[in-house]
């Protein structure tokens, strides 16, 4: 569930119903990197504040702020995991999967290479269904 505001004391609450994420790993002057997308589709859940007209700008303008939102989230979570020199979404797992022989030549370092980690985080998200709002007018 991820919840925007759209005004004092004004909320709309999106069920995400479908996520994936692709993890492509890279190198990037020598330095591990890595690129993730992620694809999701939501359905508006709650809406607390008075929606007269719904129109194809205003669910591009919910998704562009959700995109934002979802791509904070990420990049607060990877920066944790490298403060804490913890590679909990499998970056080290990716690149060895990936490109097996660069892997060897970087695994005995990986707990020093994580928290210099670079990351490009891109958000797709989609709103499928509007239909509360729709019923509710």
């Amino acid at each position: 569930v991820e919840t925007l505001k759209e005004g004092k004391r004004k909320y709309i609450t999106f069920e995400n119903v479908n996520c994936h994420t692709n993890i492509q790993p890279a190198f990037s002057k020598g330095k591990p990197a890595i690129s993730i997308e992620i694809f999701a589709d939501f359905n508006v859940a709650d809406v607390h504040q008075d929606v007269k007209e719904i129109t194809p700008a205003i669910i591009a303008s919910w998704e562009k702020k959700l995109n934002r939102k979802i791509r904070k989230q990420v990049g607060e979570f990877l920066d944790y995991t490298k403060k804490e020199n913890m590679d909990l979404i499998g970056v080290g797992e990716a690149i060895h999967r990936k490109n097996p022989e660069k892997w060897k030549g970087i695994n005995k370092d990986w707990k020093n290479l994580y928290p210099q980690l670079n990351y490009t985080i891109v958000v797709k998200s989609r709103i499928d269904h509007t239909y509360l709002l729709n019923s509710s007018l």
